[in-house]
């Protein structure tokens, strides 16, 4: 195909902005070779100078600027609004791109030539949020939506109203800072840095967007239904309590009941521990009367110290007294022979003294 003339819509013949090049090789009907020493394919170039601002809705133009324009204008763009909790995204500003001959551009993936900020505005006590005197400059989400137009959007936690500054082309970029702890109220202000002959988009909404009062959700309130009987529901919340406690009362009754039982177990072994230890420490020899007498004494002392183990926890208590009546039978023997042979010395003495093979090592 060739075209006698140029700077025409290439579409209004291909029937569209796409197409496809190719080749040909002969004239006729047999296959050749063909060598293709040069050939050159010039495409229009996207012109960030010809972008404009458009509502989400329908794409509607809401302002056209080049960069003499833009810099100048004070034009505003649909406002967005935006929950201050720092999480939800605003719906953004949307701006489109074109080519070099006003043709739309279809298609994106040009989002990383976009640098844009949404900076704080001075409220009515001519200060920034709490009383600062700088403003919150927010860097802006770009989202591609694939058709050749950009969503400008913003997340803050500062409750304001925001201008926006943004810049767009390859090589394009925003200058601008913000001192720490300025003297007075610091209004903000960004300049365009562009490298070589780089075409930009460079604008300044005052009026892009706000950000609004963040409320954090609160708890729905417990709500009865219509044809709920309000005469049960005491009885169900006295039932509720009376569980948990008749609940605790078990475990409690549990937990006591073991350390009981560990207790009783305890105290036997501590009895049959002393049993053990007075039958091991006592010797004795029952040739004499006395030392029968003192025999019998010290088994049935031994005797009740075994009850006492056995019936540790167990209502055995007056066998217990009976023999300790009869050991205090027993002593009195003790002390009647002893006052019969004449001696003063303490009973285990006087045993110790006329019976040498007597080895006692408990003192009644």
């Amino acid at each position: 195909l060739f075209l006698r003339e140029d700077r025409f819509p290439i579409e209004n013949i291909l029937g569209s902005l796409g197409g496809h090049v190719g080749f040909t090789a002969t004239t006729s009907d047999k296959a050749a070779n063909i060598d293709i020493s040069s050939w050159t394919l010039k495409t229009v170039e996207v012109d960030p100078g010809k972008t404009v601002f458009v509502e989400n809705s329908n794409n509607t133009l809401v302002n056209a600027s080049s960069i003499e324009a833009a810099t100048n204008s004070n034009t505003s763009a649909i406002v967005n609004e935006v929950v201050a909790d720092g999480v939800s995204l605003s719906p953004g500003l949307t701006i489109r791109t074109f080519d070099g001959c006003d043709n739309p551009l279809d298609s994106g993936t040009l989002e990383g030539f976009i640098q844009a900020v949404y900076v704080e505005r001075p409220n009515n006590n001519n200060t920034y949020f709490n009383g600062s005197l700088v403003p919150a400059v927010v860097e802006a989400h770009v989202l591609d939506n694939g058709d050749g137009s950009y969503a400008v959007q913003f997340a803050t936690t500062v409750e304001a109203a925001y201008e926006l500054w943004i810049v767009f082309g390859e090589g394009c970029s925003l200058n601008f800072s913000v001192p720490e702890n300025p003297d007075s109220l610091y209004l903000f202000n960004a300049t365009l840095v562009r490298q070589d002959d780089a075409l930009c988009f460079f604008s300044r909404d005052p009026e892009a967007g706000e950000s609004l009062p963040y409320f954090p959700p609160t708890p729905a309130p417990t709500t009865i239904p219509a044809d709920a009987n309000t005469d049960e529901i005491p009885l169900v919340a006295i039932i509720a309590g009376s569980s948990s406690f008749l609940l605790v009362a078990i475990m409690v009754g549990i937990v006591m009941l073991r350390y009981r039982r560990k207790w009783l177990a305890n105290k036997r072994f501590v009895a049959d521990g002393k049993a053990y230890l007075l039958d091991a420490a006592t010797a004795f020899d029952e040739d004499t009367p006395y030392s029968r007498t003192a025999g019998e004494v010290m088994r049935t002392q031994a005797e009740i110290n075994r009850r006492r183990a056995e019936a540790a926890g167990v209502d055995g208590r007056n066998e217990i007294v009976q023999l300790q009546d009869e050991i205090e039978e027993r002593k009195e023997v003790i002390r009647m022979q002893r006052k019969k042979m004449g001696y003063d010395l303490p009973p285990a003495q006087m045993m110790e003294t006329t019976n040498p093979r007597f080895r006692q090592k408990n003192e009644f």
